[in-house]
């Protein structure tokens, strides 16, 4: 039972198991209301009591939930973790393999809720969907996207019959746009999108469609120019590290994927990122390179280029055709410092 010392507010003083010896000052004057604080720590798991003794929790926060029947929302070791931290350790290394656009769609969701509160903690992601939600009307799919993708996180991370997993179940979907069909663009087509997106994300699709970059090459795994070639360092399978034809020298990346995606979802051009990809598939196919020289050039396969064929075979198809792209897109021939 709760006692009154001498000076201030009654004070629990017991052993609770699994705990040992427990003193805190409960900060009540009443002596029923504070034997109901005792009655609670009675009843809270342990991690949640720890939580409480270590003012990670406030004792009052705690009472006020338990008093509700709402104990289960109370945070957890587990729910004070960082979030971006936590989450970006997930999405490097997710419990099942994932396709590509989604783990574009998983870095953007962390890069967002990194602009919007980097020092969040797991409990907080519920929260932090909500605003998602807010910021994103009238980009239905691309909200739906971001919430699957922290469903997947807090499924993966905690379980679905977690408390903050059915949380975010409770968060509404939003109307979606009918869906874009694939788009491999004409060069032409390719052209006016690159027009419409600016001078700051034009140059980037514009380079994605020349050389079938994926967004997470360009962004993640990296690419630099060598002679007459892009060396694009794929990680996806072996194959996609790969040397292709130098058309245009990439630029920087002048912000994040997300950024670049989302410009392209504001313009309205019906067109995603990887459409650039499909695109490049297209021209290979319209200049006549042979379906081997496809795979090469678009890293489809088992085997690396450099296995399959011999360095100066490489060249000469980096040779004749980069001049043969270049021509179909318009571009001139680029000189690249050895």
């Amino acid at each position: 039972m709760a006692y009154k010392p001498a000076r201030g507010s009654y004070e629990i003083d017991r052993i609770f198991r699994g705990l040992g010896r427990v003193r805190l000052r409960t900060g009540v004057y009443d002596k029923r209301l504070a034997d109901r604080y005792e009655a609670m720590l009675e009843g809270l798991p342990i991690e949640t009591v720890r939580l409480v003794l270590d003012d990670k929790i406030p004792l009052r926060a705690a009472f006020d939930a338990w008093s509700a029947g709402q104990a289960h929302t109370l945070p957890t070791m587990q729910g004070l973790r960082p979030l971006v931290a936590t989450m970006k350790a997930w999405a490097k290394k997710p419990p099942e393999a994932v396709s590509d656009s989604e783990t574009d769609n998983r870095d953007r969701l962390i890069a967002r809720i990194e602009e919007i509160d980097a020092a969040a903690c797991v409990a907080d992601l519920p929260t932090i969907v909500k605003v998602i939600r807010r910021q994103l009307e009238g980009f239905g799919a691309t909200f739906n996207r971001q919430r699957a993708a922290a469903m997947a996180f807090l499924r993966d991370d905690m379980g679905p019959r977690a408390a903050l997993y059915l949380d975010l179940t409770e968060i509404p979907v939003r109307d979606e746009p009918p869906k874009y069909a694939r788009h491999p663009c004409t060069v032409q087509e390719a052209r006016v999108i690159a027009r419409e997106l600016g001078s700051k994300w034009g140059p980037v699709w514009w380079a994605l469609c020349c050389h079938g970059l994926g967004p997470k090459e360009y962004w993640h795994d990296g690419w630099k120019p060598v002679q007459l070639g892009l060396e694009i360092f794929g990680q996806k399978w072996t194959a996609r590290h790969r040397v292709v034809p130098l058309v245009v020298v990439p630029p920087a990346a002048p912000g994040t994927k997300a950024g670049f995606a989302e410009a392209l979802e504001r313009a309205d051009l019906a067109v995603t990122p990887y459409d650039a990809r499909r695109s490049y598939a297209r021209w290979l196919d319209e200049i006549g390179a042979p379906d081997y020289l496809q795979d090469a050039f678009m890293g489809h396969g088992k085997n690396d280029m450099r296995s399959l064929y011999k360095w100066g075979d490489i060249t000469a198809w980096l040779n004749e055709y980069g001049r043969k792209l270049r021509k179909h897109v318009g571009e001139k021939l680029l000189r690249v410092a050895k």
